[in-house]
């Protein structure tokens, strides 16, 4: 699997990627930017009228405090699930130049509708936030403990990256039936995807790259699961 990252890591300058990761970027960015808006703009919706003056000013310094805090909260739930939901959106242009790349003999056989990728999408944002919500509890529990959440956060997102960004490959190269097969047989490297990406979100600035490098490492996982070899002109780019 570090070979697979250090090959995704070197396509990163590759001009399909950096359009993949400035249009994805920015819609995160636009979402964001509404979510802490509309924090924002609810707080200061509180009216502070007939509250003593020294409590109206301490809820005008709370109220950004607060906004900023949410804000903060949100990335660290919600980034992953929004940045992998918008990732499946322009899923075609990553797994094909990593495709082009390293297996031209072993492309997709077909490439999945807007409707398809749209779905995938929406199933990984709505799985992501879902389990992280109904993990909470858990998530407050271990705030005692320290180190706890980082290990329930990378638990749970491990598993679900894993799942998420190798479906985003075999969609194109099998059938439902295929693909729950695939990966039943193959637990141990989806989770090494999902592990590498979920570290990846944790770390600031890579973590914009974080969906991209987890799909060229899924594609990497799928061809080299099957048996794909590269051509040896593109083992060493």
């Amino acid at each position: 699997m570090f070979r697979a990252l250090a090959l995704a890591v070197a396509q990163l300058p590759d001009r399909r990627f950096l359009r993949v990761f400035f249009a994805a970027t920015a819609l995160a960015l636009v979402l964001f930017g509404l979510l802490f808006w509309g924090a924002s703009t609810g707080l200061e919706a509180i009216s502070t009228e007939g509250w003593p003056n020294w409590l109206a000013k301490t809820w005008a310094w709370l109220d950004n405090a607060l906004a900023i805090l949410g804000l903060i909260a949100a990335l660290w739930f919600l980034f992953p699930a929004v940045a992998t939901g918008i990732m499946a959106l322009f899923l075609d242009n990553v797994v094909d130049a990593v495709e082009d790349r390293h297996y031209p003999a072993d492309r997709a056989p077909r490439a999945p509708s807007l409707a398809e990728n749209a779905w995938l999408g929406i199933r990984s944002f709505l799985r992501l936030v879902g389990y992280n919500l109904l993990a909470l509890p858990l998530y407050i529990f271990l705030l005692f403990t320290a180190i706890g959440p980082f290990i329930l956060f990378m638990a749970i997102n491990s598993a679900l990256l894993g799942r998420d960004m190798i479906e985003m490959v075999t969609i194109r190269h099998m059938d439902a039936k295929a693909r729950e097969d695939f990966r039943t047989r193959n637990g141990w490297p989806i989770l090494q995807v999902g592990l590498i990406t979920a570290l990846l979100f944790l770390v600031p600035i890579l973590n914009l790259f974080a969906p991209l490098m987890g799909a060229a490492m899924a594609t990497h996982a799928f061809h080299k699961a099957r048996g794909d070899r590269p051509p040896p002109e593109t083992s060493h780019p």
